[in-house]
């Protein structure tokens, strides 16, 4: 949840870094390295290399890329990161070219919409892309237009094809890279493709003035990818599925004999093997050469080993003849003049010498040279990054490129969208949820236990509760009458507590009655006893009445006659309740 909140808050542009770092990013299949370039000084201020499979050959362990990159974090010690540039490679980039009539006019960009949308396996508001005018098929100069990065000359003439180059993919492809490297850099990152990196790295070193078109073949491990430049500038792009990996198994397969993997240490093996030897052999090459090759292995085996991979070799290299032509026949007929290899297949020995001689092209490693990239640090400490500048080259390329250029990460995900809240909001929603639920069913069960604990002193007490609740009521129904009174203070409750105390025993008041405007009392109620007793009790009931302060004007207007020989007799008594003063309870 908080790294989709963090992805959302940065696309949104509410983080904006002004670092002076850029950190290019070259993550391979066996491999991750990085080179950190200072854009203030226009020098590398740091370089390494982190393998994906670490441990010995019978023991390997496989890292995963999210812990390389915090690795990468560490190592950094916090620089003022300004942009994050990696590189998009494999089955989910799909690169190709667009042929239009030339009009002499500017390439409309919505033109090019329509064709990509008949042209990709996917829908296009799915997907981020990019694209150049290449010019026109002949090798006319491209026409500039909105939204290219090139500064060009009009064409000459109008009524030739223009060769527009393109790469796309789909924006699920993107998704998990930028969510990835989000989360570690706290910088949405820029993503492209190794060529469109390359011309910056083209510029730094001098390479991209040169006449012709100028190919870069960065064989990696399972991939080789293929980059054709013309006047320093991208004009052909293209990836084979054959790589170093597949000389390494025909190795096993052929030489060692193996038909199926057991471990990993079987195919350590046959890149030991690849490693030692001269890779191609230079059959019919100076005396030297073949001492080299004999003192390494025996002539012998080399000649075996040369044998065990000149089938993959040799398709590998009829890819790229084919590559070439390809680009002859639908982009221009421009010849490939320079060929620079880079990657981990550019550490084969010889190989350079082997493809000048097979494809009679200038071919050379890729160096540091003749412009030298200058470093932080001391010269000294930078020999490694010299001596394998082929392997840090597309890292080297993608830390040069200009942030903004080229980038495939579309435009639009930088709006509003939902989608990066949606998840997080459902997240709270339920949690939310499930917190209000937990605390209901907690009042619930505390009010059950409450509601037993009452049932159970309510059995307990069922009589006495019997008993009270006669009086109980009665008392709740004088206090309501005595409060809705219309006269002064009604000093109800103590007249009552005084009454019941007064009353003998042998005395029961069965109504008692009082008018609501003049405060008149009625009494009636009935003795018990012999004549005497009854007289006797009467007369102490009125004193006690008189005496109470409560009543003024007591008058008796009914009484039983006595003598008549029965136990009990009745009574009625009239009154004033003394209202503005009370009586004393």
């Amino acid at each position: 949840m908080i790294s989709n909140l963090k992805q959302w808050f940065l696309l949104q542009g509410g983080a904006r870094r002004r670092g002076r770092f850029v950190l290019g990013v070259d993550q391979g299949t066996h491999a991750v390295r990085y080179v950190l370039w200072d854009r203030e000084k226009q020098r590398v201020a740091g370089w390494k290399k982190f393998e994906i499979e670490t441990g010995d050959a019978g023991e390997q362990k496989r890292r995963s890329v999210s812990e390389i990159l915090r690795e990468i974090v560490r190592d950094l010690s916090k620089p003022q990161i300004a942009a994050v540039h990696i590189h998009l490679q494999g089955e989910s980039l799909v690169t190709g070219h667009l042929e239009l009539p030339d009009d002499g006019k500017p390439v409309d960009a919505a033109r090019i919409k329509i064709e990509l949308r008949s042209k990709l396996g996917f829908p296009l508001d799915r997907a981020g892309y990019l694209w150049r005018d290449a010019g026109l098929r002949d090798g006319g100069t491209a026409v500039p237009h909105q939204g290219s990065s090139d500064s060009a000359v009009p064409a000459a003439a109008a009524g030739g094809m223009r060769i527009i180059h393109y790469a796309a993919c789909q924006k699920t492809s993107l998704a998990s890279l930028i969510e990835l490297y989000t989360a570690v850099f706290d910088v949405i990152p820029e993503i492209t493709t190794q060529g469109y990196a390359q011309e910056g790295l083209l510029a730094v070193l001098g390479a991209g003035d040169r006449p012709g078109a100028t190919a870069l073949v960065s064989g990696g491990r399972g991939i080789t990818s293929i980059s054709i430049f013309k006047q320093g500038k991208l004009v052909f792009e293209r990836e084979i599925p054959l790589a170093g990996q597949d000389i390494t198994r025909s190795i096993f397969i052929n030489f060692l004999q193996g038909h199926a993997m057991r471990s990993s240490s079987d195919l350590a093996a046959a890149e030991a093997l690849k490693k030692k030897s001269l890779i191609p052999l230079l059959y019919g090459s100076s005396p030297q050469t073949a001492a080299d090759n004999a003192g390494l292995l025996g002539e012998e085996e080399n000649r075996k080993l040369y044998l065990s991979m000149q089938g993959v070799l040799g398709a590998w290299l009829q890819d790229l003849r084919l590559s070439f032509a390809y680009f002859n026949e639908h982009y221009d007929s421009t010849p490939v003049t320079q060929i620079f290899l880079l990657g981990g297949m550019a550490n084969h020995r010889n190989l350079d010498r082997h493809l000048r001689r097979e494809l009679d092209v200038p071919v050379n490693l890729i160096r540091s040279e003749p412009r030298p990239l200058a470093f932080a640090a001391e010269a000294s400490g930078n020999l490694e990054f010299l001596d394998f500048f082929n392997e840090y080259a597309t890292a080297a390329a993608l830390a040069l490129k200009k942030p903004g250029e080229f980038n495939l990460v579309p435009a639009e995900a930088k709006t509003l969208d939902w989608s990066f809240l949606l998840k997080p909001a459902l997240r709270i929603f339920s949690a939310a949820a499930l917190i209000f639920c937990v605390a209901g069913f907690g009042f619930l069960q505390a009010q059950e236990i409450h509601y037993k604990q009452v049932k159970i002193i309510v059995t307990q007490h069922r009589g006495f509760l019997k008993l009270l609740e006669g009086p109980f009521l009665e008392m709740n129904r004088w206090e309501q009458f005595f409060a809705h009174g219309d006269y002064g203070a009604v000093p109800a409750p103590g007249f009552l507590k005084r009454l019941g105390r007064i009353t003998p025993g042998n005395m029961l008041l069965t109504s008692l009655s009082i008018n609501r405007r003049s405060a008149q009392l009625y009494l009636e109620g009935t003795l018990y006893g012999d004549a005497k007793n009854r007289a006797i009790t009467q007369a102490e009931f009125t004193k006690a009445l008189k005496e109470s302060g409560w009543v003024e004007q007591l008058e008796m207007p009914a009484w039983e006659p006595s003598g008549s020989g029965v136990d009990k007799g009745t009574f009625k008594m009239t009154g004033r309740l003394v209202v503005a003063k009370g009586g004393k309870s």
